[in-house]
């Protein structure tokens, strides 16, 4: 990885923190952030299908 995971870690949430700080709209920050969790249960769920060998 270039620099340590912590350090991009650090710096994933600190813009994501800025970046939903600049959205205008209660609506649309619950819309970026059921994005956000569809994204994260995508990638667990095809995780768990490798792992598993099952779709």
């Amino acid at each position: 990885m270039g620099q340590n995971w912590q350090d991009q870690y650090a710096r994933f949430f600190t813009e994501l923190k800025e970046d939903l700080a600049r959205i205008e709209n209660q609506a649309s920050l619950d819309q970026a952030i059921a994005a956000m969790n569809k994204v994260l249960d995508d990638y667990a769920a095809r995780r768990e299908e490798r792992r598993t060998g099952s779709k």
